[in-house]
């Protein structure tokens, strides 16, 4: 919104910036997860920090759902190996995950309960 002679306001410059660049950061996230996404497929052993918990949620506990990645970019390592990079909508802990699987967008949902490990952007 314009204010006196058509001159933004401070706030709105200080507040326009600061959406730039939390867009900004949220592309270079993307960016990382699928970077790290190429590796796993590339290199499956490098999925080996994330079954011995290095990190994962920060701890070395039983993965059992992607705890904090709703609406975020999360890799999925499943029980049976399957690898996958997924944009979680839901997941919870007793019930199922849900979201888009990347590349196609196709929605998926399993049980959580099948997650081995995972990390999220």
């Amino acid at each position: 919104m314009e204010g006196f002679l058509g001159f933004r306001s401070e706030e709105e410059v200080l507040g326009q910036g600061k959406v730039q660049a939390d867009t900004q950061h949220r592309r270079h996230r993307r960016k990382h997860i699928i970077s790290q996404y190429q590796q796993a497929l590339s290199q499956p052993q490098s999925m080996q920090s994330l079954i011995s918990g290095q990190g994962v949620g920060g701890g070395h506990q039983t993965v059992q759902f992607a705890a904090g990645c709703n609406r975020r970019w999360t890799i999925v390592l499943l029980r049976n190996g399957q690898v996958f990079l997924m944009f979680v909508l839901s997941s919870q802990p007793f019930g199922r995950t849900t979201g888009f699987i990347w590349p196609n967008f196709t929605f998926g949902s399993f049980p959580s309960s099948s997650i081995l490990a995972y990390s999220c952007a």
